[in-house]
């Protein structure tokens, strides 16, 4: 049974924000608890960004921010994957969270040196948005969704699509878990979901509390929601690539930039095929082929890419949305690969970033596993 703490503010002149960074973050690095802090903070050009914090004195948290530039699954693996340090936390919403379970079955990351602090998300908005409402709320636009995240009501905030779809408002696991949903204003609900997170928080004399009454409630509200979003969708989706030709339609803008591929927290290759010699076709190649059809797509092979990428993540794709919101050509990714990634998963009965014990798919075999079901 998980325990529950509290931070409140309701008595002090400090709001929650500021008393939280005080009586939560800071003590972490000033104990020596951890060695560095991954979370996002207010940056030199007033953006909020991902940020390594080693020093107390720049601890400007923004733990409820309504933006999000990467899945930062990735900076974690950057963080651990080579030499870590003693040990680092990291502030994670529901979807880095699921993507670092991942990450670990690939090999990619080590939780041994990582402290999870997982915070429930009602969705970001793109960096550009976020960008025009903070120059038009300032910093109302974060209390804003402070309130409206411990309501569990959306509003009218500009979600990312992959936000309005998504059916994961609190982490799968966490050694320490901000419960903002259902929780009382100017207050912080921690739940200890493991026995480490349970002695950080003795260590930090952070007082036990009742959990939300309303919380579950809210959670499966906000679930129902996405859900019927995204199902609402599927159809029409479904049907416009419903062959090879539709999903080539789709696909028709792509520029193979490769930023999709770069901002996904899946694709881990440190070398890509498609980078390499492989794909660097000879002149007189093109030439040919142009000449045996008559015309060819410039660039090449951008079905290829894509399709290449559906095979090797696709069962891992936890639907964080980051490769559609890195094209420059606005093709629907996102639906691509939650349709596409989906069905696989349901075949093998497989929901990504949901259980560590949990093999993958690819990692197993058993004899009637494509027998029709």
């Amino acid at each position: 049974m998980k325990k529950t703490y509290k931070i409140s503010a309701r008595e002090t002149d400090e709001n929650i924000r500021s008393l939280f960074t005080r009586q939560f973050f800071i003590p972490l690095l000033e104990m020596n608890l951890v060695d560095g802090i991954l979370l996002p903070r207010k940056s030199s050009a007033g953006g909020i960004v991902a940020s390594l914090l080693k020093n107390p004195d720049f601890a400007e948290v923004y733990f409820t921010s309504p933006v999000q530039l990467v899945n930062a699954a990735q900076l974690v693996s950057d963080l651990t994957f080579k030499e870590p340090g003693d040990k680092v936390a990291a502030l994670l919403r529901p979807c880095e969270v699921r993507a670092l379970v991942e990450l670990e079955k690939l090999q990619q990351v080590d939780l041994e040196h990582l402290l999870i602090i997982g915070v429930d998300c009602l969705g970001t908005c793109e960096p550009e948005e976020f960008k025009r409402l903070k120059e038009e709320r300032g910093d109302e636009l974060i209390a804003e969704r402070s309130e409206a995240l411990r309501a569990g009501q959306v509003g009218d905030f500009p979600r990312r699509e992959a936000c309005q779809f998504c059916q994961h408002p609190e982490v799968p696991l966490a050694d320490i878990n901000l419960a903002l949903i259902g929780s009382e204003e100017e207050e912080v609900l921690l739940e200890a979901r493991s026995e480490e997170g349970e002695e950080f928080l003795a260590k930090l004399n952070i007082e036990e509390a009742e959990p939300s009454e309303t919380r579950q409630e809210l959670l499966e509200a906000l679930i129902k929601e996405n859900k019927a979003a995204w199902e609402q969708e599927l159809e029409s989706f479904a049907a416009r690539i419903g062959d090879i030709s539709g999903l080539i339609e789709v696909l028709d803008l792509c520029r193979t930039c490769f930023n999709c591929r770069t901002a996904c927290p899946i694709c881990y290759c440190r070398e890509c095929v498609f980078t390499t010699l492989t794909f660097e076709h000879e002149g007189r190649k093109y030439i040919k082929w142009a000449e045996r059809k008559g015309s060819i797509k410039m660039p090449s092979d951008t079905l290829l890419f894509h399709l290449t990428r559906l095979n090797h993540m696709g069962l891992s794709c936890i639907a964080c949305g980051q490769c559609e919101s890195a094209c420059p050509s606005d093709i629907p990714l996102l639906k691509i690969f939650k349709l596409i990634g989906e069905r696989a998963q349901d075949h093998f009965s497989y929901l990504p970033g949901d259980n560590l014990e949990e093999p993958l798919p690819l990692t197993t075999y058993e004899e009637d596993e494509f027998e029709p079901k």
